[in-house]
C-alpha cells in the first residue's frame, strides 16, 4: 500500500506517519511534520490518520500568506517560522 501524505499545513514541511501498538494491543497512528513538529490526532487506523492529516492541508498560497504574516522576524522572539 502506498501512502501519500500532504505537506504540513503549518510550514509546508515533509510529513511522516507513525504507527505503534498500544498496551491493549491495538493500533495507534498519527502523522507529524519533520520540519516544525506539528502533528495530527492519534487514530485507531493508519487510514484515519492519513485522511485527517490530508484534510487539513493549506494551499501553497495560504502557506505563503501565513509565512508572510508570522514567519521569522515577524514578532516571534526566537525567529522560528513554526
Amino acid at each position: 500500500m502506498i501512502i501519500e501524505l500532504s505537506a504540513c499545513p503549518h510550514c509546508g514541511g515533509v510529513a511522516f506517519l507513525s504507527a505503534y501498538s498500544t498496551s491493549a494491543h491495538k493500533l495507534a497512528a498519527y502523522v507529524s511534520c519533520e520540519e516544525c513538529g506539528a502533528h495530527g490526532a492519534t487514530y485507531d487506523s493508519i487510514e484515519q490518520a492519513v485522511e485527517a492529516w490530508n484534510a487539513r492541508v493549506y494551499s501553497t498560497s495560504e502557506i505563503d500568506s501565513i509565512l508572510d504574516m508570522y514567519g521569522p522576524g515577524k514578532g516571534d522572539s526566537d525567529g522560528a517560522a513554526c
